[in-house]
């Protein structure tokens, strides 16, 4: 990325934050929102609510914040390519909306850089019977470009193995299984630039086994309580395996999902555009949450030369 030479050093750095009033489930609710727009005001940048963005519009943004949930090919993925082949600071970089959508990759890298997670096989590298042996029953299965909890299912049988593999094979023509690790909580943590934000525990939804339950369609009929828990309260090896897992992605805004078990604290992914909700996952630290992403905008727009790490 190269530095945007067009910028006055001594105006206000402008954050365009993209959303789709229309999304039922965005990444930031209404109250987050405005609660971004309040803490600009003494920060040096000056930020406004955009639900679209064309190319000239684009050219008096110094930095682009994704709040509208991002796959690879959609219209944020499409807006954040063309913000950063401009020179725009974007959050998050299309090659980090291509790794966090790409369970695969993401089991790979975790994989090469040690990483620990469940055990992870990608299918059809190997085989349904390698999967009985190594993972058992249940097993989960997911969609390699799924997100927000869509494309990933739990065979309880071989047959539904079977069954679901043919299916996501069909429309992805690869699936990752993953050992299916029962908690009461998932661990969610948050980071940008390798800097931890925020914690919560996500709960599973009554009598399901993931955090949200939705219905066959994707519709979210149920999502399970959450508790904001400060960061010295967090267990140190929660916290370490979450910073490692968002490295080998890059120095991007995540949200990286881990689980603590018997055996240790294992991560599950590491996801782009991360929920940041009013009530929740500011709810301990309020306004400082929202000034400390966008004093990190500032900063990497205002330093000369600095180009964002990714795999």
């Amino acid at each position: 990325m190269l530095l945007r030479q067009d910028r006055d050093p001594a105006r206000p750095v402008r954050i365009g934050i993209l959303i789709n009033p229309e999304e039922p489930e965005p990444p930031s609710n209404p109250g987050a929102l405005r609660h971004f727009l309040d803490a600009a005001p003494g920060l040096g940048v000056e930020v406004e609510l955009r639900a679209a963005l064309e190319r000239s519009e684009l050219r008096s943004l110094d930095a682009l914040f994704l709040r509208e949930t991002t796959s690879p090919g959609n219209r944020a993925h499409r807006i954040a390519r063309e913000a950063e082949a401009m020179g725009l600071v974007v959050h998050d970089h299309p090659r980090c909306i291509e790794l966090c959508c790409d369970k695969a990759a993401q089991a790979r890298l975790f994989d090469a850089h040690q990483v620990p997670t469940p055990t992870t096989l990608l299918l059809p590298a190997s085989s349904i019977d390698e999967v009985l042996e190594r993972i058992g029953l249940p097993c989960v299965l997911k969609l390699p470009d799924g997100y927000g909890s869509r494309g990933v299912a739990l065979a309880r049988s071989e047959r539904e193995l079977h069954a679901l593999f043919t299916r996501y094979a069909a429309v992805a023509g690869s699936v990752v299984a993953q050992e299916f690790v029962p908690t009461p909580f998932d661990w969610r943590i948050g980071l940008f630039g390798g800097t931890l934000l925020f914690a919560s525990r996500y709960y599973m939804a009554s009598s399901h086994w993931q955090v949200v339950r939705r219905d066959p369609g994707g519709t979210l009929l149920e999502e399970g309580p959450d508790e904001p828990v400060a960061l010295e309260q967090v267990p140190e090896a929660v916290l370490q395996v979450a910073l490692k897992a968002a490295s080998v992605i890059g120095d991007g805004l995540y949200g990286v999902d881990l689980k603590e078990t018997s055996r240790g604290v294992l991560a599950i992914e590491v996801n782009d555009s991360p929920s940041i909700d009013a009530g929740i996952e500011d709810a301990l630290l309020q306004g400082a949450l929202y000034a400390s992403i966008l004093s990190e905008f500032r900063t990497r727009v205002c330093s000369p030369g600095r180009t964002p790490r990714i795999r």
